[in-house]
């Protein structure tokens, strides 16, 4: 059984969802509205850097930890305000905990993904200025699925696409 839960993105009054178990493309339209466009300035766009892979761990555990101890909490607060602006301009904390109220009834606990390395079901990558993480944790007995989005802002990369969910574990081969 698939648990998928999201935080909702709205583009002009349109809402757009970030599912994990669906191919995604709403969020790489919200990034072209956040990114300053490379025809209104009429110069061609910065190449971003990739980060290391230290760093795209660092934002991955993090940001699932915050979102772990929103969910123990009921205050989504602090989720909000560590991501991206257009994210806070979005989604209140009442909607993310409206979204992720099966993750809080259920008590589920992610914390033990700290442990774990992710399994990339891609490798991470940018794409109109949005990195992407998606992925899975491998652990027992449901493996927390996951699908990120970040754009740098002032300097660092914030959220602003967020969905974690829960799978049955993979078969051994």
């Amino acid at each position: 059984m698939t648990n998928t839960l999201y935080a909702r993105l709205r583009r002009g009054g349109a809402l757009a969802a970030l599912i994990a178990s669906v191919a995604v493309s709403p969020v790489g339209a919200q990034a072209q509205q956040a990114a300053p466009s490379a025809q209104a300035s009429n110069t061609q766009p910065a190449a971003i850097p990739m980060p290391s892979r230290a760093q795209q761990l660092i934002l991955l555990q993090s940001t699932l930890a915050a979102l772990d101890q929103a969910n123990r909490t009921g205050d989504y607060g602090v989720l909000v305000k560590l991501s991206a602006r257009q994210f806070q301009l979005t989604n209140t904390p009442e909607e993310l905990a409206g979204g992720f109220s099966g993750f809080r009834q259920s008590g589920i606990d992610l914390s033990p993904i700290l442990l774990y390395a992710p399994r990339w079901t891609q490798e991470p990558w940018i794409e109109n200025g949005v990195l992407r993480m998606v992925g899975v944790f491998d652990t027992n007995p449901q493996q927390v699925t996951f699908d990120l989005a970040f754009i740098l802002e002032e300097g660092r990369w914030k959220m602003v696409g967020i969905s974690a969910g829960l799978n049955a574990p993979r078969a051994a081969p």
